[in-house]
């Protein structure tokens, strides 16, 4: 019997079966390409994994960057948007911060005063 059961799914999507040979030329595969990784690990003492873990680990540092400037897509880079509502977070030096000046308060949180 297919996979899904007998009668088929809501769309009607064909099942797929996998034969026998298929499925034992997928276990050979596997079991010879570790066979690989542990012989290059005993030899180079680096299995190649951890080479591509390696590049995935500094590329962190460099996508932080990328973050912050976020690569637009199709014509959004294209095009200049002037939101009005939108409120942009403004960083502020140590000597423009007032310590002295009595806390804003919500709308909620003045209602009880």
């Amino acid at each position: 019997m297919p996979k899904g059961g007998r009668k088929g799914g809501h769309k009607g999507r064909m099942r797929t079966y996998t034969s026998p040979d298929e499925i034992d030329a997928q276990m050979k595969a596997e079991k010879e390409r570790k066979k690989q990784e542990q012989e290059a690990e005993a030899a180079g003492g680096v299995a190649p994994n951890d080479l591509t873990e390696e590049k995935l680990g500094s590329g962190s540092e460099d996508s932080d960057d990328e973050n912050s400037d976020r690569r637009r897509a199709g014509v959004e880079g294209l095009i200049e948007i002037e939101n009005p509502n939108r409120v942009a977070q403004k960083s502020k030096k140590v000597t423009q911060i007032e310590m002295d000046e009595p806390k804003q308060l919500s709308r909620r949180e003045r209602f009880p005063l």
